[in-house]
């Protein structure tokens, strides 16, 4: 099911893993959120606005009122989200921007945000052209903000419907010992996660990445990768699935690598 609660068909990699195509039940262990579809001139005007590989995008004479109506649709969004949100598309953000960088993603209204989608952003310019040529419909999403410590975020494999590897998702970083401590605490939901989305998405093979908040808080989950070369493989590097386990940078140069089996 698409978020508009319409059947889709067998979506090609990766465009099931985009979010206005997540089942309920999966949008239902994430963050807070409002998506707008956007038609095909607002997927036109915006690439065109981008500025990257501007020739996959017609030139609209109406482009910039094209725009203007985007915006005023995301406004009325914004209202749901008083202290502002992260912006991206259902496929991937713009932190390949410096003001994508700069900014965190955050933006407080639709004028922000068109700016965070249309700033030189290579990733929207793929994705946007992309969903062109497949026919879909891109989605911009705007997602309850909040201040994710980068040492709680953590990558997931799933093999074969069952969770194969755990690591950070920083993996250059120097990992803080009681972060290491929540993620092995955390295994038993993470694998009953990994069964409950593969069930959702009938797919055997992914990758999801989670926030691991504070005890007595279920995992949140903050999106959903393909399984291969695409999907950066952290502290795995690319060895996800040959032994389940959890791993972290303890110190410079590192990596812990603790075995782990199905919880009993």
């Amino acid at each position: 099911m698409s978020s508009t609660g319409t059947p889709v068909a067998p979506l090609p990699d990766p465009a099931w893993s985009w979010i206005e195509h997540w089942p309920a039940e999966v949008q239902a262990g994430s963050f807070r959120q409002r998506g707008l579809a956007l038609g095909t001139a607002q997927v036109h005007a915006l690439g065109r606005a981008n500025g990257v590989q501007p020739a996959r995008f017609d030139a609209l004479p109406d482009g910039d009122r094209t725009l203007r109506v985007v915006e005023a649709a995301l406004d009325a969004l914004f209202a749901e989200f008083p202290g502002g949100a992260f912006v991206r598309l259902g496929s991937r953000s713009a932190k390949d921007t410096p003001l994508g960088l700069a900014s965190g993603g955050q933006a407080c209204t639709g004028a922000q945000a068109l700016r965070l989608l249309s700033s030189g952003s290579r990733r929207v310019a793929h994705d946007l052209a992309w969903a062109l040529q497949q026919q879909l419909t891109p989605w911009i999403w705007l997602r309850e903000w909040q201040d994710i410590p980068w040492a709680d975020e953590w990558r997931c494999f799933v093999r074969g419907g069952r969770l194969v590897g755990v690591g950070q998702y920083h993996a250059a970083q120097v990992l803080p010992s009681a972060h290491a401590g929540r993620a092995r605490a955390a295994l038993p939901e993470l694998w009953r996660r990994a069964a409950q989305l593969s069930r959702a998405l009938a797919r055997p093979d992914f990758v999801f990445d989670v926030w691991l908040r504070d005890a007595g808080q279920a995992p949140l989950l903050i999106e959903l990768n393909p399984w291969g070369p695409s999907t950066e493989a952290g502290l795995f590097e690319g060895d996800a699935g040959s032994e389940a386990s959890l791993r972290w940078r303890p110190a410079a140069g590192e990596v812990a690598v603790e075995p782990f089996s199905a919880p009993s």
